[in-house]
């Protein structure tokens, strides 16, 4: 059996499951998953991001994250208040 996965940066490319069967077939399908939820919250981030880029100052990142997206999170906000002049805390 041969996995052939190119992903380039795109975290949709999944590996396909069919053909793998016991420990392969987990191992993989646990890697689709880690993919899912690194990409869930990027994808928001983005979203914002081409918001504000586009001028919308009135939208904010809402996801509940933990740790290094946790931080992600609270650096975009920090930054919003910035544009947008309001008083910020230091929550790095």
């Amino acid at each position: 059996m041969k996995a052939n996965l190119k992903m380039n940066g795109n975290l949709s490319a999944c590996a396909d499951e069919a053909g793998f069967e016991g420990a392969w077939e987990t191992l993989i399908s646990g890697l689709n998953a880690i993919l899912k939820r690194i990409k869930a919250p990027l994808d928001e981030v983005m979203s914002v991001m081409s918001a504000i880029s586009k001028g919308n100052l009135n939208i904010a990142i809402e996801g509940d994250y933990q740790g290094d997206f946790d931080q992600l999170k609270n650096r975009s906000i920090r930054l919003m208040y910035i544009l947008i002049g309001l008083p910020t805390k230091s929550k790095q």
